[in-house]
């Protein structure tokens, strides 16, 4: 049991919400109902496509989005930086202005972002029918800028049962064999609060004994999984000591 970052949870709890969820709609819904969105079925596993020319950072947690259906079914599904290829169904990520993909779904007329477009962190979830040829349904996760598709990518992560706080507090993940998203969209504006964050207190002998013993060392390996956990609590500013990091 990871008993320092426990405590240190507690105490990060006072600032962030250890439930970070953001729509005011649950986007899970327990079975195949009417309209209802097949992420993974007994026949379905939709799969993802984020495009490379779309942010490092929206290509990343489209990675953890893929790790996490996996940590909740046991399913792995394709993730792609290429155009959805003939099928059912397809995950689309992308930010509003930097992914093909999304601003084609925006020219079409598929995808309406002019409540968000412009925004900061504010982000759309949305079921589209026929978004391209060949594809019948979308779930479409797009975002205003970077971190607004971020947020919206961790979104659906944490209504599928994956805890912000899955790694560092030990939250277990809610396993199901299949996973139906409800239909329709929801949509997340701006942050009330604009910069969100932690101070972390990085000195001897408390954190930098645990980083010491878990990773070896304060490097890249530890402030990945620092700022994954920070991004899906909808953070975007971190203090380490005595120098900030607003770039999150």
């Amino acid at each position: 049991m990871k008993l320092f970052v426990r405590l240190l949870s507690l105490w990060m709890g006072s600032a962030l919400l250890v439930h970070a969820a953001l729509s005011d709609r649950p986007l899970l819904v327990e079975k195949a109902a009417p309209g209802a969105f097949a992420l993974v079925s007994s026949t379905e596993l939709a799969p993802l496509h984020v495009s490379a020319d779309d942010w490092p950072g929206v290509q990343r947690a489209a990675r953890d989005l893929q790790k996490d259906i996996e940590r909740v079914t046991g399913e792995r599904p394709a993730l792609s930086t290429e155009n959805p290829a003939n099928g059912v169904s397809a995950v689309i990520i992308g930010t509003v202005g930097k992914s093909a993909l999304v601003d084609g779904l925006i020219a079409a007329g598929k995808l309406d972002v002019k409540t968000i477009r412009g925004k900061w962190e504010a982000f759309v979830i949305e079921i589209i029918e026929k978004p391209l040829p060949g594809v019948e349904r979308a779930l479409v996760i797009a975002g205003s800028d970077k971190r607004g598709t971020i947020y919206g990518i961790y979104e659906i992560s944490e209504h599928i049962g994956v805890s912000p706080w899955y790694w560092w507090a030990d939250v277990p993940v809610k396993k199901k064999a299949e996973i139906y998203l409800a239909g329709g969209r929801t949509e997340v504006g701006s942050p009330v609060v604009k910069y969100r964050g932690i101070f972390l207190n990085d000195e001897a002998p408390a954190l930098m004994g645990w980083v010491h013993e878990k990773y070896g060392r304060f490097g890249r390996e530890f402030h990945a999984d620092l700022f994954e956990l920070m991004l899906r609590l909808r953070a975007n500013y971190a203090l380490a000591g005595d120098v900030d990091s607003p770039g999150v």
